[in-house]
């Protein structure tokens, strides 16, 4: 097989399984929180092996102290959550008179400088607060029964379990087998390529799990502290959405300015909410990412931005939520790939009407430092990873 035919093949495999994740998506869900899960608890797993432990045991101890602290924080969190989610649901007919009133006020100054009607326009495209109340109650009502039964959350929690025992306690075999698969010429480049990629998806899922954990917290306190009413359920739900990058911040700041301006008739109040997001956020982009994240993704917010519209596009909410590992994986390749060419006798130009590049290492004979088809740059981690 020429190079011209591996390079077909590769193109052909790479294009199946973006074939299969586009067709199987959803419903490889569990799978995907899976794999981020035994990214995060891999450490502590390796960790007990080093202190003697078997690797059986080590992942069984690590698995039953992570599901007790779920367990605990679930026992904990869960009634306020509920709690504070049907008192939000009993306010919408409240917040959303008082977001009509807000919205007359404004067309009344809007009606007086420019001589449009907004509010009437409005309840006519609505049909008033009674039709506008029904249709979110409708919305809400659809989503709950559209969702998951507790069989189904039962059956995907007990496929999340199995699969991070497997993949915790294999993950060193798992390692090896794949390494003996490589193809010879292509092995060194190939291992380098898996050993950056697993830092940086590790690297990203491990910090980014941290930030959001840190953010959900400090938003939960300082909104329940400010005196809002459903300030732990925003907090709560900000953490978690913190995950993709910007729209964390961004919900989260809408979602309390609002409830802020339907509870508060103090302007104090509401800036004190402004302020807590003003403060997350200079946290967030001054010492946790920095810390926790660091530059192991190594994208420009453009490709990022890039990146979640085109996973919400292709894959709607799981291609949004999976949107950054995977362009940092895809920005892991084409890095290698531009190290190759820059590396190459295309770019220098070797071979077009015998000009020689002065460049070039003076062997003798012209020849580059790195033979076969493996770019000079790159050179096999101390050990693989897959």
């Amino acid at each position: 097989m020429n190079k011209r035919q591996r390079t077909v093949l590769w193109l052909v495999i790479g294009a199946g399984l973006i074939a299969l994740f586009y067709a199987f998506g959803p419903a490889l869900a569990p799978f995907y929180f899976s794999l981020a899960l035994a990214f995060v608890l891999v450490p502590l797993c390796d960790r007990l092996e080093g202190w003697h432990l078997p690797r059986t045991l080590a992942v069984l101890v690590v698995m039953v102290v992570f599901a007790l602290a779920l367990l605990a924080a679930v026992l904990i969190l869960v009634p306020i959550l509920v709690q504070q989610a049907a008192e939000l649901v009993s306010q919408v007919p409240d917040i959303a008179q008082k977001l009509m009133g807000y919205l007359k006020e404004l067309s009344a100054l809007v009606e007086h400088r420019f001589g449009v009607n907004i509010a009437s326009r409005i309840e006519g495209a609505v049909g008033g607060n009674e039709r506008m109340i029904g249709w979110f109650t409708g919305m809400v009502g659809g989503l709950l029964t559209s969702g998951m039964t507790i069989a189904d959350a039962v059956l995907q929690a007990s496929i999340v379990v199995v699969v991070v025992f497997f993949l915790l306690r294999d993950f060193p075999r798992i390692v090896e087998r794949v390494n003996k698969w490589l193809p010879a010429d292509y092995a060194p480049t190939l291992r380098a390529m898996a050993d950056q990629a697993y830092d940086t998806l590790a690297g990203f899922i491990r910090g980014q799990s941290l930030v959001c954990l840190i953010l959900g917290t400090f938003y939960a306190i300082a909104l329940t502290a400010i005196g809002l009413n459903v300030g732990l359920l925003v907090g709560f739900c900000i953490g978690l959405i913190s995950f993709i990058p910007y729209a964390g911040a961004t919900l989260g700041l809408i979602t309390a300015m609002g409830l802020a301006l339907m509870q508060f008739d103090s302007w104090l109040m509401i800036g004190g909410v402004a302020a807590i997001f003003f403060v997350g956020q200079a946290v967030e982009g001054n010492f946790l990412v920095p810390v926790l994240v660091g530059d192991r993704v190594r994208l420009h917010p453009v490709w990022v931005i890039l990146g979640l519209y085109l996973g919400g596009a292709l894959f709607g909410f799981f291609g949004v939520l999976l949107a950054v590992p995977i362009t940092a994986l895809v920005g892991v390749a084409a890095r290698f790939a531009l190290r190759a060419y820059l590396d190459s006798d295309l770019r220098r130009g070797q071979g077009v009407g015998g000009a020689r590049d002065p460049a070039k290492s003076s062997t003798g004979d012209g020849a580059p430092a790195a033979g076969g088809d493996e770019p000079a740059a790159v050179a096999p981690p101390g050990q693989a990873r897959a």
